[in-house]
């Protein structure tokens, strides 16, 4: 008699292997938690090899492909468990986020626009049919703010409602006007209201602090959104941006201020090097106490991702370094050769700067 005869003419069986699988299901959701997505994937993966029909771990394979970034392979996932149940209104709307992170705006449109109508009292799909509008371009603004709205009517009192409007006025890669930008900031602080440490809101808040120029509120609010959502790494941009806001200032406040000098002849050469490394030392101290500031805990960790995430700006950050120590040494020992490596350091960090930006514009 096979497995399945086997367990067909034996309900404790079936009971056996119906506990089993909410246990892989519960497994499976503490790792998404966690941020442990291989492990979330094995698990889902073996559960799946006994119950290949089972839609909730389809669901969560879906889910963990989405979360560690296999967006196509998340895509491909949903529109396998699609085939066996189209109408189900959650597979639409992972079917969705997957595409708006792969670039096809009306695709998403569609997708989630399926998912709101197999569910048209939920929120979420309506969440992200706005944050699909938005990111297809300026032509879609109107529907964005359309589908938002609607989601603030079906979820009013849920912070992700608030969020969506967010991004449906403000969203990610453009600048808002005055009154769009006032209109984000209050949904951003009614979300903040209902969810005082939301790592989203705490994100959406630091843009808004960077479009109003205020690189060190932004940062330090950053840091809170960083420590409650460690692994979202869209934190983790947002948190490189700001840092390197800082060694730009530090860069360029340098840059000039030894150009400046060298251009006053009344000044001897040695002190011209004493105040050179005093400015140098006040631009290395600005950056330690941005970073002590905007990073309180497991600096190491994140120096050594962001070196990864932003070669070109951490070799830029190194030049600066190597041209603060060469002016320390130029001011001590009087050799000229060592404020020529200065400048020179400096020169090509501004070269650095220029690329990377074009890089991550």
């Amino acid at each position: 008699m096979c497995a399945t005869e086997r367990c067909a003419s034996c309900p404790s069986l079936w009971r056996v292997d119906h506990d089993h699988l909410d246990v892989a299901r519960e497994r499976v959701r503490l790792h998404l938690s966690r941020g442990l997505y291989d492990a979330a994937l094995q698990d889902v993966d073996q559960a799946l090899a006994s119950a290949p029909d089972d839609a909730e771990l389809q669901r969560l394979r879906v889910v963990a492909l989405l979360d560690s970034g296999r967006s196509q392979w998340a895509l491909d996932a949903a529109n396998h468990a699609l085939v066996a149940d189209p109408d189900d209104p959650t597979l639409h709307l992972l079917a969705s986020m997957a595409l708006s992170r792969l670039g096809h705006h009306g695709d998403a449109v569609a997708a989630a626009g399926e998912s709101a109508r197999l569910a048209p009292f939920e929120p979420e799909p309506q969440r992200q049919l706005a944050r699909a509008y938005a990111a297809g371009g300026p032509q879609w603004s109107a529907e964005a703010r359309l589908a938002a709205g609607r989601a603030l009517e079906l979820g009013p009192r849920e912070a992700d409602s608030h969020l969506a409007m967010v991004d449906a006025v403000f969203p990610q890669g453009r600048r808002p006007g005055r009154r769009d930008l006032e209109l984000a900031e209050h949904h951003v602080r009614a979300a903040l209201d209902l969810e005082p440490e939301s790592p989203m809101a705490l994100n959406e808040l630091a843009r808004i602090q960077m479009a109003r120029r205020r690189p060190a509120a932004a940062a330090g609010t950053l840091a809170r959104a960083v420590s409650g959502s460690p692994q979202e790494q869209l934190f983790h941009a947002n948190m490189d941006v700001a840092l390197t806001n800082n060694v730009a200032i530090a860069h360029w406040a340098l840059f000039l201020s030894v150009f400046i000098i060298g251009r006053i002849d009344a000044i001897p050469e040695r002190p011209r090097f004493g105040i050179i490394a005093g400015l140098s030392l006040l631009a290395v101290g600005f950056i330690v106490v941005r970073l002590l500031r905007e990073v309180p805990t497991a600096r190491g960790a994140y120096l050594r991702g962001f070196a990864r995430r932003q070669p070109l700006v951490a070799i830029w950050a190194c030049l600066l370094l190597v041209g603060v120590l060469a002016f320390l040494l130029g001011a001590a020992t009087g050799f000229a050769g060592a404020y020529g490596i200065g400048v020179g350091c400096l020169l090509v960090g501004a070269v650095l700067s220029w690329v990377a930006w074009a890089r991550n514009r």
